[in-house]
């Protein structure tokens, strides 16, 4: 997984006082390079993103326990067939 923040995507969100509301968009890319979480948020503290990297773990743990494959099978598949 590539996680990384971005900052320019943020910049036209405002709230309705026409403050930033948040400071960066943190999104999380797969192994072929698919969008499979964004966040956004208002540091870059790992805190912010912690929650929802553990749903992401569980989502990740249901689909391993649904195709029998663990997470090192699925990375593994995803690359041979891109």
């Amino acid at each position: 997984l590539a996680m990384d923040h971005t900052f320019k995507v943020t910049d036209s969100i405002r709230g309705t006082d026409r403050k930033k509301v948040y400071d960066a968009c943190f999104t999380v890319m797969n192994e072929t390079c698919q969008v499979v979480a964004q966040f956004m948020v208002q540091t870059k503290s790992w805190v912010e993103v912690r929650q929802g990297l553990r749903l992401l773990l569980e989502r990740y743990n249901v689909v391993s326990e649904a195709t029998g494959k663990d997470i090192n099978e699925m990375v593994s598949a995803a690359h041979l067939s891109s």
